[in-house]
């Protein structure tokens, strides 16, 4: 029995990255724990490849992400637990939110503060509106929710954080754009080439921030071969 644990439940690419933030956050008598319905043998190689002899205090199951089999884990007693999910080729979102109420519910009357949870919300319609969705205090009871999408957060680095030739990293506020003159240059016009997941992400953010930083209206053109299908 786990007692003393923080959980990933889910994995894909980003998982070794996730374990890494979690691994940070240990404790001594802390050990991590990873659920997943992928091939479990080969993450474990993985977390052995990238932690070396800290390995030992990370396990991996295989599992289906369900009631059943979450119970089996006492995530009452875990110190954070992380929804990454598997990979799905469509309905990542829906799956990850169904899987935190599972928790809240499995956590529900069992801890005197709330559970530490975070969520990924691929899809970037969702995690918007999760930004404005009220939780009731039954819910806040039981669980922090922190969701997060990974080219959300990585586009607004793209406006606020540039790699130098040394690869440190420095953080420039704006720096041309809040010097450009609006009445020589005219509005701001920003082409975004692709619309993937990343360049919706990039669009959106620049949609929210790059306007009030440059004084100016914006423009934004999109160029991507999936536009006219």
């Amino acid at each position: 029995r786990f007692v003393s644990h923080r959980m990933l439940v889910g994995w894909d690419e980003m998982g070794v990255s996730i374990l890494e933030k979690l691994h940070s956050r240990l404790v001594a008598g802390e050990e991590l724990v990873v659920l997943t319905g992928g091939d479990a043998e080969a993450i474990r190689r993985q977390v052995i490849g990238r932690f070396g002899e800290e390995a030992h205090r990370i396990f991996v199951f295989h599992g289906e992400l369900t009631e059943e089999t979450l119970s089996e884990f006492y995530l009452h007693d875990a110190a954070e637990v992380v929804v990454l999910g598997d990979m799905l080729p469509e309905g990542g979102s829906t799956r990850n939110v169904q899987l935190v109420q599972t928790i809240r519910r499995l956590v529900d009357g069992k801890r005197t503060t709330p559970l530490p949870c975070s969520v990924n919300l691929p899809s970037l319609e969702v995690y918007d509106t999760f930004q404005e969705f009220y939780f009731p205090p039954e819910f806040r009871r039981c669980l922090s929710l922190y969701p997060f999408n990974f080219f959300s957060g990585w586009a607004r680095e793209v406006w606020n954080e540039f790699p130098l030739l040394n690869h440190e990293r420095k953080f420039f506020p704006f720096p041309a754009l809040a010097d450009l003159d609006p009445v020589r240059r005219g509005s701001l016009h920003l082409v975004i080439v692709g619309f993937g997941a990343m360049g919706r992400a990039v669009t959106a953010q620049a949609a929210q921030v790059l306007h009030l930083a440059a004084r100016h209206p914006l423009r934004i053109s999109v160029i991507d071969p999936q536009a006219g299908a």
